[in-house]
C-alpha cells in the first residue's frame, strides 16, 4: 500500500485520476501512512496542507492499480490456440494442451504470470482455477487474488467434497483461514458443464457467504445452441468427455434466461463474456444485479466481435475487465484489452472504470480498491507519460494516451518490454519511499 510512512508526503502528477471523480489535472495527492488525507488539485492541496512540501515525480499520472476480473493463471504457459474452426474445436485443444502441462511447467507460468500482471500494473486478479497450484504462489508472491474454484458436473456436493480452501487448511468453506493476500471462493464453468443443482450450490454458497461467483455465460453460439435447441458440437463433445444424455442440459432456453429459470441470476455473480447475450438478455441481467465481465481479445479471437456494449450500456450494468487466458486472450495486459475498447469508440473514462471501480464492485473488495478517495489506503501506480498539448488539457485525451502507450507493452517485438517489464509503470508506494 502507498505511502507506508508516518510523516505527511505530498506527491504533484500532471493528472491525478481518481476514477471515482473527474480526473485533476495539475493535481496532488497527500499520504500517511499509506492513507489519502487529501487529493485535489495542487494549488487547493497545499493551500490546506502549507506545512508540507510538495515532491513532484515525474511526468506522467496517478491512479488507482488495475483489477484483472477474469483470467486463468493455470493455463499461462500455453500460447493461443487457433479457433478458426470453432469454439468447440477450441475447447478441445485447450483440454489437450492442459494435458500435456507438466506440474513444473504450470508453476513456472504462473510464477511468470504474476510478476507479469504486477509489472503491467495489475493490483488485484481474480484467477479461476480447476487446480490447487496456484494458490500458494500467489499467497508466496503476496499477491492479492480472488481464487475461484471452477466446478464441473451435475453434482451439487462437489463443492463441499473438493474445496480448495483445504488446501491451505482454512478454517471455513470460504477460504478465509488462508494468507490473507488470497480468498477462495467457488465458480461454476458453464451452463452446459455444470448442472442445475451445482449452479445452485455455487449461488446458495455466495448468497450464505454475500461473497461473489464466476460463471461463463453466453461465450459462444455453440452454447446457445445446445441449451436453446439440444444439438450441436458440444452435445458431441460432452458426450465424447463420458457425460450421460440424461445430464446434458436441454432447456429449450438461451444461456441467460436458463441461468435465471434455475434462480441463480443475482448480484453476486460475475456473468463472463456474455458475447451472445442479447439486448432482453442484459435487461434481466441490470434487474438482478449481476455484473458483467468482458474479456476482449479474447472475444475477439474466438467470436470475431466483442459484446454489444451499446445494449450492455443501455441496460445499465456496469461491466468489469479480464484478460482471460494466454490461451486465448492476447496477453496478461489490462491495457491492452482496454486499449481494444478504445479502438471501439467507448468512453475513456468508462474504460478505466471497467478496469479498476467496476472490478472492485463485481469482486466485493471494498473502497480500498479501484478509486482514490480521502481516507482510503488504495494501491496505487504511476504511469510514466510525456502527454501532448491536447492530452495535458483534456482528461478523456490524457486516459486515451495513457491506454495507448501501455497497450502496447504485451508486443516485444514493438521493444515496449524491457527485461520484463514496460518502462514507466511503477507502484506508487516505491516512488514514494524513494521520495522519503
Amino acid at each position: 500500500m502507498v505511502g507506508l510512512s508516518q510523516t505527511p508526503i505530498l506527491v504533484t502528477a500532471d493528472w491525478i485520476v481518481p476514477v471515482s471523480s473527474p480526473p485533476i489535472a495539475g493535481g496532488g495527492l497527500l499520504l500517511r501512512d499509506g492513507t489519502v488525507i487529501d487529493v485535489g488539485p495542487l494549488e487547493e492541496v497545499a493551500r490546506r496542507h502549507r506545512d508540507v512540501t510538495p515532491r513532484p515525480l515525474r511526468p506522467g499520472a496517478i491512479l488507482p492499480g488495475l483489477i484483472n476480473a477474469h483470467t486463468h493463471l493455470e493455463l499461462a504457459t500455453l500460447e493461443r490456440l487457433r479457433a478458426d474452426d470453432g469454439f468447440c474445436a477450441w475447447i478441445k485443444r485447450v483440454i489437450a494442451a492442459k494435458e500435456d502441462l507438466s506440474p513444473a511447467c504450470i508453476e513456472r507460468g504462473v510464477r511468470e504470470a504474476i510478476d507479469r500482471m504486477r509489472d503491467l500494473g495489475t493490483v488485484y486478479a481474480a484467477d479461476v482455477a480447476n487446480i490447487f497450484c496456484t494458490a500458494p504462489l500467489l499467497a508466496e508472491k503476496r499477491f492479492r487474488a480472488t481464487l475461484f474454484q471452477e466446478f464441473i458436473g451435475s453434482d451439487g456436493d462437489l463443492i463441499g467434497e473438493s474445496s480448495f480452501a483445504h488446501g491451505f487448511g482454512a478454517s471455513d468453506a470460504h477460504g478465509f483461514g488462508a494468507p490473507q493476500t488470497v480468498r477462495m471462493l467457488d465458480a461454476a464453468h458453464t451452463p452446459f458443464s455444470s448442472g442445475p443443482e451445482l449452479l445452485a450450490a455455487c449461488a446458495r454458497r455466495a448468497a450464505e457467504a454475500d461473497l461473489p461467483w464466476s460463471l461463463h455465460l453466453a461465450e459462444s453460439k455453440d452454447e446457445v445452441e445446445l441449451l436453446e435447441k439440444g444439438t450441436g458440437p458440444l452435445r458431441g463433445l460432452l458426450l465424447e468427455r463420458g457425460v450421460a444424455e440424461c445430464d446434458i442440459p436441454n432447456p429449450g432456453l438461451g444461456p441467460v434466461a436458463y441461468v435465471d429459470s434455475l434462480g441463480c441470476l443475482d448480484e453476486r455473480l460475475i456473468a463472463v463474456h456474455c458475447v451472445e447475450a442479447t439486448a432482453d438478455d442484459f435487461e434481466l441481467l441490470a434487474r438482478r444485479g449481476v455484473r458483467p465481465c468482458v474479456c476482449p481479445s479474447s472475444n475477439l479471437h474466438l467470436r470475431g466481435k466483442l459484446p454489444d456494449l451499446d445494449a450492455m450500456s443501455a441496460a445499465g450494468l456496469e461491466p468489469c475487465l479480464g484478460t482471460d487466458s494466454t490461451a486465448s486472450g492476447e496477453s496478461l495486459n489490462l491495457f491492452r484489452e482496454m486499449e481494444i475498447l478504445l479502438d471501439a469508440r467507448v468512453d475513456p473514462a468508462i474504460i478505466l472504470k471497467m478496469a479498476t471501480e467496476f472490478g472492485a464492485a463485481a469482486l466485493r473488495l471494498g473502497a480500498d480498491f479501484g478509486r482514490i478517495e480521502k481516507g482510503n489506503r488504495p494501491a496505487l501506480i504511476h504511469l510514466a507519460c510525456e502527454f501532448d498539448r491536447s492530452a495535458r488539457q483534456d482528461a478523456a485525451a490524457a486516459v486515451a494516451a495513457l491506454i495507448r502507450r501501455y497497450g502496447r507493452a504485451h508486443d516485444r517485438a514493438e521493444g515496449a518490454i524491457a527485461n520484463g517489464a514496460p518502462e514507466g509503470i511503477a507502484p506508487l508506494d516505491r516512488l514514494v519511499e524513494e521520495l522519503s
